[in-house]
């Protein structure tokens, strides 16, 4: 009889895997045969994985470090050094400006307006009050190009529009015998404008000059 119960018990406490049909205690194991030793080979698959990628990555960083070294090597290499040319160095912001020149779409407005009063001004215009006019433009231009530009190429520049604007004013409050807008045009183009400025469709036309200015040191 008691055999019997034994019998019955592990009937009771055995199950049938749904996915194999095979039999088994879920008390004793967390599946049947087939499930535990599908289990098995996932995890020595996944181990294996694991190692691949460890010893992937050690291949690599050893790889980086001979490619450091080798690199390393070559730049202190006296014999190669002096085989390779030096370094350009770069220019400054000075070179710069004296190769280029200043772009004048900024200070158009203030261009135009000079040069309206430089050559499109009434001949009848009192010399005095004609040079007061060309000052104050010519100032104008150099507030603008200090306040536009970057402070090397704004010093420059401003500084030969504010000499031009000095000599202007020079004209008429030293007894200069009044403003010659000839000569006044002529110093704008040379000391100035064509000397700064990069070329623009907009500019006047170049006065017809009847003697050499040397440009303003």
């Amino acid at each position: 009889m008691s055999q019997n119960g034994h019998s019955e018990d592990r009937e009771t406490r055995s199950v049938v895997c749904i996915e194999h049909g095979v039999r088994y205690n879920p008390q004793m194991s967390d599946g049947c045969v087939i499930c535990r030793r599908q289990a098995a080979d996932r995890d020595s698959a996944s181990q294996g994985e694991g190692r691949w990628g460890l010893m992937t990555a050690a291949v690599l960083g050893v790889v980086l470090v001979v490619l450091f070294l080798s690199a390393s090597f070559r730049s202190s290499d006296p014999a190669q050094a002096a085989d390779s040319p030096p370094p350009r160095q770069p220019r400054s912001a000075v070179q710069a400006f004296t190769e280029q020149g200043l772009d004048p779409a900024p200070f158009r407005g203030e261009i135009e307006a000079l040069e309206k009063l430089l050559y499109e001004s009434d001949p009848a215009t009192p010399s005095q009050a004609l040079a007061g006019h060309i000052e104050n433009a010519a100032a104008n231009l150099a507030k603008a190009v200090q306040q536009k530009s970057s402070p090397l190429h704004g010093a420059a520049v401003s500084l030969r529009v504010l000499n031009f604007s000095g000599w202007v004013g020079s004209t008429v409050d030293t007894g200069y015998g009044g403003l010659r807008l000839k000569e006044a045009q002529r110093r704008w183009e040379a000391n100035v404008r064509d000397a700064v400025f990069l070329p623009a469709d907009w500019f006047h036309g170049s006065v017809d000059s009847q003697a050499e200015l040397q440009p303003d040191r």
